[in-house]
């Protein structure tokens, strides 16, 4: 009677343990990949952070000198309204 009940067993499943472990492996994969995504992500913006200081750092310096604003957002609007009027040619 044995042998039948393992001839009808057929190939043994994998256990619960075994699917679990299987999902987890899956999982930490894909998070290994994204999580180096995200590094070399954080690394560019960094490097751009860096590279734009430069521009912060002299408006900084503008505003010290300037009196009559005290803000760098007052100066970017003052800048918006000449352009609106055509007063001040654009940048680029």
């Amino acid at each position: 009677m044995a042998a039948l009940v393992n001839a009808h067993s057929g190939p043994s499943r994998p256990t619960l343990s075994d699917q679990l472990d299987g999902v987890v492996a899956m999982w930490s994969s894909s998070l290994n990949v994204e999580s180096e995504e995200l590094v070399g992500y954080r690394s560019e913006l960094v490097r751009q952070i860096q590279a734009h200081k430069k521009y912060q750092q002299y408006m900084g310096r503008v505003l010290e000198i300037a009196g009559d604003f005290h803000e760098m957002s007052e100066i970017m609007s003052r800048y918006q309204t000449l352009l609106a009027t055509h007063e001040v040619p654009p940048l680029y």
